[in-house]
């Protein structure tokens, strides 16, 4: 193990983004450890956290299971962070929650499927995540600001951006 004798706060810091074992020693006037008064297993920080880029993985995660239901609980364990601490991080980059984030990305790849495939109306509610058609329909009213029908027939409609 390699000894580091950490002197200023911004060396504590850096050990501790390094992943360094630390130990305190109680130290005579020579410098020379008497004993060891404890000892810290320091866990290398993740790229991500040191990136400040938290919302990582969920957007991962968002995006790899669009069609799936998503949850907060999940999504703020792949973050390893709180529900509420996600929330707010979604909120300070995205300008936007997290549900709304979701909806958003489904509305998007709605559109797309609309516009793309001649699939049932149905059927794209389900391939976007909505196992509910009144209800994806409802959300699609709402965001797009017409009827998925609608849009199939008139693409230029669309209210979000």
């Amino acid at each position: 193990m390699q000894n580091i004798i950490i002197t200023e706060p911004e060396n504590l810091s850096l050990a501790i983004n390094e992943g360094k074992k630390l130990a305190v020693f109680v130290i005579n006037e020579q410098k020379n450890a008497i004993s060891f008064v404890s000892g810290i297993n320091v866990q290398k920080l993740p790229d991500f956290v040191k990136n400040n880029d938290i919302t990582t993985p969920a957007i991962k995660y968002i995006n790899e299971n669009l069609n799936k239901e998503l949850k907060l609980d999940t999504l703020a364990d792949k973050c390893d962070v709180s529900k509420s601490y996600l929330c707010r991080l979604f909120a300070e980059k995205y300008g936007i929650g997290v549900n709304a984030y979701i909806i958003k990305l489904r509305m998007r790849k709605a559109c797309k499927l609309l516009t793309e495939t001649s699939a049932p109306v149905v059927n794209v509610a389900f391939d976007v995540g909505y196992h509910d058609c009144g209800y994806f329909h409802k959300l699609f009213k709402k965001h797009v600001g017409c009827t998925p029908l609608q849009y199939r027939e008139n693409p230029t409609n669309v209210l979000f951006d």
